[in-house]
């Protein structure tokens, strides 16, 4: 759009033309006076070029500027939300969660992007989703599976996954877990250990029942995921597990273990 040479009008200087361009200004000469304007703002407010279709081009250029300027103005709004609520966050004591997945999803695992928290298997909502209430942006998720017809004691760890930094259990009401898409890691079948050992003396039911997940100390999830990063020394693993761990730690506020 060529726009040096053109006659516009001002609703308070009158007549002008327009002398030089940039990418947000605009000069305009109006007899003896140059004035400088922002681009394409002004187009939209106080100046008119003579030219219909240029102006009409102008308009709609200039909303198309505003539609962006309020996207951006509520795109920075969403992060400094998101960023207090973050550094307000509370931290609870069992807000790390232990699920039962079968082989299919441990297979589509890192290309899943939400895990089914189940439903309610009594009282008033029974049969309707639950709801991860003590799940947030610190949450870690371990992965675990025990074989059909073995022992609840032989359930293994079979890898770990934390939760989306947007997601926010307690307006979950759907029961679908939004995941992290980086911090996910499936252990190799050689690197799996046992569960219970882990936890053996913490207050945790060993006996599994039909739940789809169980709440689990921040400690423990700390134990775990250092015990994972020892079994990932000089494999592929190596980098992830030191990732996801400093990454556990930060978000739930933990000194990390040398």
């Amino acid at each position: 759009m060529k726009l040096l040479g053109l006659e516009v009008i001002h609703k308070k200087f009158g007549t002008g033309v327009i002398t030089h361009i940039t990418d947000n200004k605009v000069s305009v000469r109006f007899g003896n006076s140059e004035k400088l304007f922002l681009f394409p703002d002004v187009f939209g407010k106080y100046v008119a070029v003579k030219n219909k279709s240029i102006q009409r081009q102008l308009e709609e250029l200039n909303e198309s500027y505003l539609k962006s300027k309020k996207q951006e103005k509520e795109k920075i709004n969403r992060e400094k939300t998101y960023r207090n609520r973050l550094y307000n966050m509370r931290i609870h004591q069992r807000s790390q969660a232990v699920f039962d997945i079968s082989q299919e999803e441990i297979s589509d695992m890192e290309k899943t992007a939400f895990l089914d928290a189940g439903c309610y298997l009594s009282g008033l909502r029974k049969g309707t989703p639950r709801i991860p209430s003590a799940l947030q942006p610190n949450s870690g998720i371990l992965l675990t599976k025990c074989e059909y017809g073995k022992d609840e004691k032989e359930r293994k760890i079979i890898g770990a996954v934390m939760v989306d930094d947007t997601f926010w259990g307690k307006e979950c009401t759907d029961g679908q877990i939004r995941l992290h898409k980086k911090y996910i890691m499936i252990l190799p079948e050689k690197s799996r250990f046992l569960f219970w050992n882990t936890c053996k003396q913490e207050s945790i039911p060993n006996a599994w029942g039909k739940v789809a997940f169980k709440y689990l100390p921040n400690h423990i999830m700390k134990q775990i995921l250092q015990e994972i990063r020892k079994k990932a020394v000089g494999t592929e693993l190596e980098n992830k597990s030191e990732e996801f761990y400093h990454y556990f730690c930060k978000l739930n506020r933990l000194a990390e273990s040398i």
